[in-house]
């Protein structure tokens, strides 16, 4: 005598479950097909890459068709919330922040969506430019000092009609005035 019989048929990241019950002489069968699938991203990771001691931050956008865990990993090994880690969740945006950044923080950073369908991963390193340049004290007050266009103009080709966006970072003490 069979009492039941369970197939799973993995596809895609689709799994479709069906079960059946035989009991005695009499056919009984009962079918419940419902499609788990696993996360998707809908922003992956992007690679950051910030000068020593300013902020950087990882984020993404996850779709999930039923409840999702995340985990944060800084070369494949479990990294959490700390004083200078900052790990938050938003519906559907998921962000990594790493707070003062130094040499040691450049590596591979990963989040690890989990649902009851499987898992996913999302991966991006952070590359750490030396310190800032920035004219200062031994005790790291600014000191005057003439503006520096940190991110420049570059020529750009558009299409006809089309728009097109610039933009520039320009540091200097005091603060410079931008004039277009």
């Amino acid at each position: 005598m069979l009492n039941a019989i369970k197939f799973l048929i993995d596809s895609k990241s689709v799994i479709k479950e069906v079960s059946a019950s035989v009991a005695n002489e009499e056919s009984k069968i009962s079918s419940s097909l419902e499609e788990k699938e696993k996360p998707v991203f809908k922003k992956p990771l992007n690679i950051v890459s910030e000068h020593s001691g300013e902020t950087a931050s990882f984020e993404c956008e996850i779709e999930s068709s039923s409840p999702l865990s995340v985990q944060w990993m800084k070369n494949n090994e479990k990294i959490s919330s700390s004083d200078r880690l900052k790990v938050s969740s938003i519906g559907k945006k998921h962000t990594l922040t790493v707070k003062n950044i130094n040499a040691e923080d450049a590596s591979l950073y990963t989040i690890v969506a989990t649902n009851e369908a499987g898992s996913v991963s999302s991966s991006a390193t952070l590359s750490v430019k030396p310190g800032d340049s920035r004219p200062c004290t031994p005790g790291g007050t600014l000191l005057p000092h003439a503006p520096v266009f940190k991110i420049k103009l570059k020529d750009t080709e558009l299409i006809e009609d089309s728009t097109v966006r610039f933009e520039l970072l320009v540091r200097g003490m005091p603060h410079p005035t931008i004039e277009l």
